[in-house]
């Protein structure tokens, strides 16, 4: 049975030791074949149409648990097709569907073939997701209040988000924007610890960034922010100066060379001068 695998592997198997098995197209011989690549020949995803396919990739980063219709809605807004891509993905056998919860659910075994077997395109595929997700997230620079819902259905999409960040986990500005969202989530309802991971996650990835396109003026203003948040974590949560005097400066190189290139640019300037008065301050 599918669902009785465990193990840490890539379909929850322990270990890739290969089997006996009748699984040969276009042949009748037994042969021996690594369970994974048997699993993964089950189910092909060529047989789904686009609309099912991306909204396969959408469950394959969510939780394996069941998800209300009225969630999906949420989070794929613009999706005129996501009824029918469900049903259809119900009917051909990908997802669980309870009727009287209007839940639908996909197993972790079919989450992995489909990651598998989409590789580089998933964030393409999952961009509407990660995207609805940072507007869930949005919050207010000043206070950390949430913007556009309360803090129950915060929760909810903050541990949503956790997983769509670890699936995606690649050199994007929108996961790297995800993971300060979700930290700063964790930061304004008391969460330090998951706090402090995920602001290190989205400094490293903005990083990253910098690094590959230094001439990008967004990943240039993520990474300054995203050594300001450090700054002010280990400001008023740790009371280490030195650190987040560390942080500040970094913040605060960057937010000069922005403000002195882009002159005209308000957003440069304001954070400039908030870093400049973090560091004065300390």
């Amino acid at each position: 049975m599918l669902h009785d695998l465990r193990g840490s592997g890539l379909f929850g198997l322990s270990k890739s030791e290969k089997v006996r098995t009748e699984y040969n197209p276009g042949m009748f011989k037994l042969r021996e074949e690594k369970p994974e690549k048997v699993i993964a020949a089950m189910y092909d995803l060529a047989k789904l149409e686009p609309g099912e396919e991306q909204l396969l990739c959408v469950f394959s980063v969510l939780p394996a648990e069941p998800i209300a219709f009225a969630t999906l809605e949420a989070l794929q807004p613009g999706n005129d097709e996501l009824e029918k891509s469900l049903r259809a993905l119900f009917q051909k056998g990908w997802i669980e569907y309870n009727a009287g919860a209007n839940q639908f659910k996909c197993s972790p075994v079919v989450q992995a073939v489909t990651r598998l077997q989409i590789g580089d395109r998933l964030f393409e595929q999952c961009e509407t997701l990660v995207k609805a997700l940072i507007d869930k997230l949005d919050y207010d620079p000043e206070t950390g209040h949430l913007l556009n819902t309360d803090y129950l259905s915060g929760a909810f999409y903050a541990r949503y988000a956790e997983s769509v960040a670890e699936s995606l986990e690649c050199a994007r500005h929108e996961i790297a924007v995800l993971n300060e969202y979700i930290g700063m989530f964790y930061r304004t309802t008391g969460q330090l610890e998951k706090a402090l991971s995920f602001f290190e996650k989205g400094a490293a990835l903005s990083e990253e960034l910098y690094e590959a396109h230094p001439e990008n003026v967004t990943f240039k203003n993520g990474l300054a922010i995203s050594y300001a948040k450090l700054g002010v974590f280990s400001r008023d949560q740790r009371s280490d100066r030195a650190e987040a005097r560390r942080w500040f400066e970094k913040a605060e190189a960057l937010w000069a060379e922005l403000a002195t290139s882009f002159p005209a640019y308000a957003e440069f300037q304001q954070n400039w001068g908030m870093v400049k008065r973090d560091l004065e301050a300390l």
